[in-house]
């Protein structure tokens, strides 16, 4: 089906049969059901967490979802074809890679009429999407009607959703908002036009669903086309429609609204029946009793046939991908033939969430010292449970979306801390006070107007390093105490368990250390890093954060899983179960923040004299690696010397997260291609260029696939919705993505528009997304193919992501050392030739060196610079 067969058609929803009419009546709740599918599925501020924005389309392959995508959105399917000519001149595809996929779509390599045509070829226009009835009421009735709605219809939600920002509080906010509008307008002594006309005025006083019927047989007449309606109404504000349906289906507000999509559905139509109404007069339905003039239909009940531009721009897209993924595969299968390279009797170990952004920081540890170990897991370490720190009176969830809480930890304050956690001052509280009246608004004017003025014009200039503006650590308390333990079992009036038991903890601690393969050869000192990222006036906080911890910092699970591990008990229990942690091993939690590059420590005043001297050496070595890390990562900004020091180095990522006009405190998870589920051997020092999650697994422990289930379980929705993200916010900018964050507005604390009356924008800006290249991750796991299909095969879900390819997925044969990629329903071989020798150095600065281009595979040695 080419592109221009499908522009402004009306869409057939139904996913199972296209010729469906109804007969019976319109069923509003049924409709509305099956718009809320389509619509996006992006969470508040507060709770921002990668997904696939394309999570609708996941039961279809990778390239038919993409393809279907485009038509339903107007959204491009891939990269403009200049860009992977660029990317080919500039050696970024490989010859090796377009060979592999021109046989794998049955051309000949050589042909020379092929290379000419994916050399020269250029870019159609897109498809713009749905559209055709709200264009006919401009183009035949002369009403841009969305241009008035929307004015009205994004007000209302804004102000209803408000979080906090707004000065007054919409009326009635507490209600349903179908009831809160209708009592707003029949209390109101101002008109509200046009709800407060007379027709308008008395479908408020009725039902939602008996309004929507009545407004769709006036403004459509066929009930044929009302669901098509609804999905252009609702399509041409994806942003609010999307967060309406996020909000009711996950009431995670701190200010509760009881909005549903069919209360806005009812309202929305209500705003086009009243201005089609005051523009018109009484006017005719767009379709009335007889049919319109024929409009080409998309159907998403079949299959989209590719123009020839998408098959072009579909090789180009995989061999981007297999310029990657070769070469990651040929690092690994000759790292996997070097033997046990992990040293034997480390001195300290450390487990780092499996976060790309910790790659580069492993890498320096152990670069820094033979006898460092580090371990890879995610984030949460297994505390699966709401934390409540002592500074907030709501509960926070610390674990993976998909998980389902059932334990509840509160933060209490130490009785012996009153120097830390005096009261504040009044004048500390002044900002709280009411200060939009005459007076107190004209007084903190004149006040400290001139002195806020001053300071905000000097952190935009010389941004200093403190940490008073960023919220990376706020969530928990410096000398705050855990109530971890549960002697009984007491709940919460919502059915959750106030802390651990010794046996859950033993759990815990167990489930860590054996899903990663740690459990002998314990160090004197254990640290477990946590993370999160540190910014200010950066609306997209939380997807800095932990993606593990729920889009959170995960400085609390860090301290209590070090607490469980610490605890005699919870020791014995372990024993009883096969793992022997000596009495001279201590764990300790910490905290690293990825944009200021500095670790914070928990607790390790509590150490004794032996472990102090060990703690002293691993500070150490980490300040020196967090230096080192923080030069890499200066390599790929702009305007910053690629000469710095790594300690200049340091200073600067730290006036970056508290620089206020920085749209680029760091680059978060731009890059990230793989995922990598095996033993340290593999991935011990290779250069990856910080574009790999790596989560430690030993195959030998696991002969059943237990583990590897749980592993998996978490690592592709988690890792793959932060891949899909990027890659569908890089490809369309505009569409899947938020666009530059300049215009950017808050509105209400949940979400941003363009300006103040604009929709509210989904997906990634792009300045998160610009260095991005868009290619599927590829998760490798170190075990046999035919296990891991028999783990996938046990879980539907993730059998979902591998086989229709929205991730791609190899394996190394722990054995045979040898790569196999995910086909069809099958691994094959990977065809990649081990013996090709990796570039070398001896150290990770003489790889990157003064560049800022991406970075193939190197293996590094083991001498320091």
């Amino acid at each position: 089906m080419d592109h221009d067969n499908n522009m402004g058609g009306e869409l057939a929803l139904d996913r199972e049969s296209t010729d469906e009419v109804v007969s019976s009546g319109f069923n509003v709740g049924r409709a509305i059901d099956n718009l809320a599918h389509w619509l996006p599925t992006q969470a508040p501020l507060k709770d921002f967490i990668h997904h696939n924005p394309l999570h609708a389309f996941q039961d279809r392959g990778f390239h038919e979802g993409v393809l279907v995508a485009s038509r339903l959105y107007g959204a491009k399917p891939y990269l403009d074809l200049e860009v992977y000519q660029q990317y080919f001149r500039e050696g970024r595809i490989s010859e090796s890679a377009l060979e592999r996929v021109l046989l794998k779509e049955g051309l000949r390599a050589g042909d020379k009429a092929i290379r000419e045509e994916l050399l020269r070829a250029q870019n159609t226009p897109a498809p713009s999407g749905p559209g055709a009835f709200h264009q006919r009421w401009f183009s035949e009735r002369g009403v841009d009607l969305d241009g008035q709605v929307h004015r009205v219809l994004f007000r209302i939600l804004s102000n209803y959703l408000d979080q906090g920002v707004s000065i007054w509080r919409m009326p009635h906010a507490g209600d349903t908002l179908w009831n809160a509008v209708a009592r707003i307008v029949d209390e109101s002594y101002l008109p509200f036009p046009p709800l407060s006309d007379r027709q308008c005025k008395r479908l408020l006083k009725g039902s939602p669903d008996d309004a929507i019927r009545f407004c769709l047989e006036r403004l459509v007449g066929s009930e044929r086309h009302y669901e098509a309606y609804l999905f252009e109404m609702l399509l041409a504000h994806p942003g609010w429609s999307g967060m309406v349906v996020m909000t009711e289906n996950n009431r995670s507000l701190l200010l509760p609204r009881k909005v549903s999509l069919r209360d806005m559905v009812a309202i929305e139509l209500l705003l086009e029946y009243g201005f089609l109404t005051r523009s018109l007069g009484d006017f005719e339905p767009l379709v009335g009793g007889a049919e319109p003039v024929p409009v080409p239909t998309f159907s998403l009940a079949t299959k989209p046939i590719p123009t020839r531009i998408e098959v072009l721009q579909r090789i180009w897209h995989e061999a981007l991908e297999w310029s990657y993924y070769e070469d990651l595969l040929k690092a690994l299968q000759q790292t996997g033939r070097m033997g046990n390279r992990t040293p034997k009797q480390p001195k300290m170990q450390a487990f780092f969430c499996i976060d790309d952004r910790e790659t580069s920081l492993r890498r320096y540890l152990e670069e820094e010292s033979d006898k460092f170990e580090t371990w890879g897991v995610a984030g949460f370490f297994g505390v699966d449970w709401l934390f409540q720190s002592a500074a907030s009176g709501v509960p926070t969830k610390l674990c993976p979306a998909p998980v389902k809480p059932k334990h509840l930890v509160r933060e209490v304050r130490k009785v012996d801390a009153s120097d830390v956690f005096r009261k504040p001052k009044p004048l500390q509280l002044l900002h709280l006070t009411p200060s939009n009246t005459l007076f107190r608004g004209w007084l903190i004017t004149q006040v400290l107007g001139l002195w806020h003025a001053l300071r905000l014009a000097w952190q935009v200039f010389l941004p200093s390093q403190s940490r008073a503006t960023d919220q990376s650590l706020s969530q928990i308390e410096p000398l705050g105490e855990l109530q971890l333990l549960r002697e009984g079992d007491q709940q919460t009036e919502d059915g959750l368990y106030l802390g651990y038991s010794m046996g859950e903890m033993v759990e815990r601690v167990e489930g860590v250390l054996k899903s990663t393969g740690c459990t002998k050869d314990f160090s004197d000192l254990m640290v477990f890093v946590s993370h999160g990222a540190s910014s200010v006036n950066n609306p997209y906080f939380a997807a800095y954060d932990c993606g593990a911890c729920s889009g959170r910092p995960g400085a609390a699970n860090a301290r209590a899983i070090a607490w469980m591990a610490n605890h005699p008990t919870v020791r014995e229990g372990l024993r009883a179960r096969g793992i022997d942690i000596p009495d001279s091993c201590r764990f300790l939690g910490a905290f690293h923040d990825t944009t200021r590059d500095e670790v914070t420590y928990f607790n390790a005043e509590e150490l004794s004299a032996s472990h102090r001297e060990s703690f002293l050496e691993f500070s150490q070595i980490m300040e020196t690696a967090l230096q080192r890390n923080a030069r890499e990562r200066c390599r790929r900004f702009d305007m910053v010397s690629k000469d710095f020091s790594p300690a200049a180095a340091n200073v600067h990522v730290k006036q970056r997260a508290t620089s206020i006009f920085e749209p680029r405190p760091e680059l978060n998870h731009a890059t990230n291609a793989s995922c990598v589920v095996a033993r340290r051997d593999l991935s011990r020092g290779l250069f990856l260029d910080r574009r790999a999650f790596l989560n430690s697994y030993d195959p030998a422990t696991d002969p059943s696939g237990n583990i590897l289930q749980g592993i998996l379980g978490a690592v592709i929705p988690v890792c793959g919705g932060i891949n899909l993200e990027y890659l569908f916010s890089r490809i369309d900018s505009t569409v899947y993505g938020a666009g530059t964050k300049l215009p950017h507005n808050v509105m209400g604390l949940i979400g941003v528009a363009n300006g103040t009356e604009g929709d509210l924008l989904t997906g990634l800006p792009t300045q998160m997304t610009e260095l991005h290249d868009p290619v599927r991750i590829l998760i490798v796991v170190e075990q046999k193919p035919e296990l891991v299909l028999q783990v996938l095969g046990r879980n539907p879900n993730l059998m979902e992501w591998v086989k229709n390819e929205w991730v791609r997925f190899a394996c190394i044969h722990p054995e045979e050392k040898n790569a196999y990629i995910f086909e069809g329903t099958e691994f094959v071989p990977a065809g990649i030739d081990p013996a090709v020798p990796l570039p070398e150095a001896t150290h990770s600065e003489a790889v990157f060196g003064g560049s800022s281009a991406p970075i193939p595979v190197h293996l590094i040695g083991r001498t320091k610079p």
